[in-house]
């Protein structure tokens, strides 16, 4: 037990330095923060949006791991889903069902998904995917993170506003309707806004940083490590 512990610190020390390079933004670039909203819940009384995000990093203010934080969207204010790494899904349900919820203790659909990581026994690393049971998915993978852009380029600030819309079938959609961008070069303030049929719904924004193999695979790495010191339950490492 004493070789494994001293193993992990020593493979701690080395790698945890990368971890704190994949938050620090490159000298040739700046922060570009980004706030996703939606605007016209009120005209939907009836539905309630939620937001649900899982990730390496989900906890309570405690710091009490948790699979998963869901919240009430609210009209009009930014979304978040805590640590830029995190997935962020918006689900909906209806006002009577919402009642009935404990956003804290969701029942929850689990699906394993290979990683590439290996165990020592050559076989495959899974990790575990979780979503809600009772409610209905409205878009996966919202980007709601601040993100990054080259210097050369002189935006600082990006909102995105989404509006709802249901088809003549009933189904539920988001389209983007207004982009605002600022800038730190004295340009005006720029306006975009779009019609339904002109913008893809899922389309969040261009800018980097965007959550891509390399937070991947420092995440494999990592599950890797406790996995092999078993400090993951094994029920994880399956």
């Amino acid at each position: 037990m004493k070789l494994r512990v001293i193993i992990f610190l020593f493979s701690f020390l080395i790698f945890a330095p990368r971890l704190v390079l994949a938050d620090l933004i490159d000298s040739d670039k700046h922060q570009v923060r980004r706030c996703v909203k939606i605007v016209n819940l009120d005209k939907f009384p009836d539905l309630v949006l939620i937001g649900f995000y899982t990730g390496p990093m989900v906890s309570l203010p405690n710091g009490t791991k948790k699979e998963y934080i869901a919240y009430k969207v609210k009209n009009n204010e930014c979304l978040t889903k805590g640590y830029k790494f995190n997935k962020l899904d918006l689900f909906w349900t209806t006002s009577e069902k919402f009642t009935a919820l404990n956003l804290d203790n969701l029942k929850l659909n689990t699906k394993k998904v290979a990683s590439s990581g290996k165990d020592l026994n050559g076989k495959t690393i899974y990790y575990n995917v979780y979503s809600p049971k009772n409610l209905e998915l409205l878009v996966e993978h919202v980007e709601s993170a601040d993100g990054q852009v080259s210097n050369t380029d002189p935006l600082i600030k990006e909102t995105l506003e989404y509006s709802l819309i249901k088809n003549s079938k009933g189904k539920l959609s988001w389209y983007k309707s207004k982009r605002i961008t600022d800038y730190n070069d004295g340009s005006q303030q720029r306006i975009e806004t779009f019609q339904a049929s002109s913008t893809a719904a899922n389309s969040s924004s261009t800018l980097e940083n965007q959550p891509g193999t390399k937070p991947a695979r420092t995440r494999v790495f990592w599950r890797s490590v406790f996995c092999f010191f078993k400090i993951f339950p094994a029920k994880n490492c399956q």
